[in-house]
């Protein structure tokens, strides 16, 4: 069956949403990269390739391998990874912006800790900015949406999907909202 005919409704909505991207500024330069939301599958592509490198490159056994993925070296290298994957053209966000993570660890490039670090934070805000939930800014609003999510029975998904700061934000418009009440005297008088 043709590809275009054997298309299911979710890859439809897929295809008509695209892929977001975002440009952003690349450390301490005046260029410009497009960075998009990793997927799932990247994700774990950068985690395995990540161990690959330890393994082949660093030459680390699966002992050693075991107590470096709970280590910065490890985190170093899957961030390193899964910035190959989601660093982007700016002018062509479907074209990779380096050719290998090899790339990004070239030391004659001068790609740093901190140059991957502002590069992941951005990506980790990209990502919080798609799908962190846009609330009302007037609190008797917010309070209205919250009410009605919960009477739908949708309130702990969405409060557990928000932040600290939006779930804060939430906890307080609620608390404002509720009257206080003055305790009822226990005495018989």
């Amino acid at each position: 069956m043709p590809k275009d005919l054997d298309t299911s409704p979710f890859v439809a909505a897929m295809r008509q949403r695209g892929r977001p991207h975002k440009i952003i500024a690349f450390p301490a330069s005046n260029e410009k990269v497009a960075i998009v939301v990793p997927s799932s599958s990247e994700r774990a592509e950068a985690d395995a390739a990540a161990r690959v490198h330890l393994t082949k490159t660093l030459g680390l056994d699966a002992l050693q391998l075991s107590l470096a993925v709970e280590s910065s070296l490890f985190e170093r290298e899957r961030d390193i990874e899964l910035l190959a994957r989601v660093l982007r053209v700016p002018s062509a966000p479907t074209q990779a912006f380096v050719d290998s993570a090899d790339t990004l660890r070239d030391p004659d490039l001068g790609f740093t800790d901190e140059d991957r670090k502002h590069l992941v934070a951005a990506v980790d805000e990209f990502c919080r900015e798609r799908y962190e939930p846009t609330l009302p800014d007037d609190e008797e609003k917010l309070v209205e949406l919250i009410l009605g999510l919960k009477a739908d029975g949708a309130m702990s998904a969405f409060v557990e999907s928000c932040d600290g700061d939006t779930a804060r934000r939430i906890v307080i418009s609620l608390a404002r909202a509720w009257p206080t009440q003055t305790p009822r005297s226990s005495s018989g008088t």
